[in-house]
């Protein structure tokens, strides 16, 4: 599937995905990006973005969810995958990245965010058709 590299892919997952649509920043020492994230975890964040960042870079989150609350999330993360763009895929390009820090507040929040929205399954993002990502 596309271009994801070594070191988790989504079929490695722990934890159910949901489908989201919700702001992040990313900020760093050498770049600063504003984005949309596709579908997020407890434990990680799939951002759609053009950029591709090295698995293994780490960098500051800022993630803005639409649950009432005007204060963003702050988490430190670590790209574990990215993707390709794919010719005729409605697929987005992007990077996953899990969550390494990340205050069980903002755990808590995420959590009550998901408990209203509908778990992915692999074949959403291209994966064996009814699988769960866990």
């Amino acid at each position: 599937m596309g271009d994801e590299k070594k070191s988790g892919t989504p079929a490695d997952r722990r934890q159910v995905r949901y489908d989201v649509d919700v702001t992040v920043t990313v900020d760093s020492d050498s770049y600063f990006i504003a984005g949309f994230a596709t579908n997020l975890s407890a434990g990680g964040i799939f951002i759609a973005t053009p950029i591709v960042h090295p698995v293994g870079s780490r960098f500051e989150l800022s993630i803005h969810l639409d649950d009432g609350d005007p204060r963003p999330l702050r988490a430190l993360g670590e790209v574990r995958w990215h993707r390709a763009l794919e010719e005729g895929s409605s697929t987005p390009q992007g990077i996953g990245i899990q969550f390494l820090r990340i205050d069980s507040e903002s755990t808590e929040r995420i959590k009550r965010f998901l408990e209203q929205r509908k778990p992915l399954m692999m074949s959403d993002l291209g994966g064996t058709r009814g699988e769960r990502k866990e």
